[in-house]
């Protein structure tokens, strides 16, 4: 599997619901891990490597003990404020505040498709509010304000520049 990078059109769609944790949705979950770790990150959508179905992966561990996967995930609650800097693998080398929920309350399946549910804050609530975003066709660079998307423009000029002689070819 490949990272997809802005401004590929797939990150904007909108993902379909699983109906059936099959061996392949299993073996892609599986995929997803290894391109997370060897992207370096601790989060990675369905979307963001071309797969149309609700579902992520996260580890903030580093180790497998810390894996977690979440299908079909839906925000329950949402409640305070943070303002941090935020990044994505989809878009490779840009960074900004990004202002989301301090503390969030996800439900969703596990890969055996048994219903959880979790609490996160802080770093677990940005991840979990950032790969939620993602399965609704949102990029952190949508939810900053418009004076870090001006300073934002020339960099995502190009990335633009770059996906188009991309498929050019």
């Amino acid at each position: 599997m490949r990272v997809l990078a802005y401004p590929d059109p797939f990150l904007r769609r909108k993902v379909n619901p699983v109906k059936e944790i099959s061996g392949q949705l299993r073996e892609g979950i599986a995929e997803m891990f290894l391109t997370m770790y060897e992207a370096k990150g601790v989060g990675l959508a369905a979307t963001q490597v071309g797969l149309d179905e609700a579902v992520f992966v996260l580890n903030l561990k580093g180790d497998p003990s810390g894996e977690q996967v979440f299908i079909n995930p839906e925000l329950v609650a949402i409640d305070g404020d943070r303002c941090e800097i935020e990044g994505c693998l989809s878009v490779p080398g840009l960074e900004a505040k990004v202002r989301r929920g301090a503390h969030v309350h996800v439900r969703a399946l596990d890969i055996d498709g048994n219903p959880f549910e979790v609490e996160g804050a802080d770093l677990m609530a940005r991840v979990l509010q950032h790969e939620l975003d993602h399965l609704a066709g949102t990029l952190f660079i949508d939810k900053v304000g418009p004076a870090t998307r001006i300073g934002l423009r020339s960099r995502l000029k190009e990335l633009e520049e770059r996906y188009g002689a991309l498929n050019e070819r």
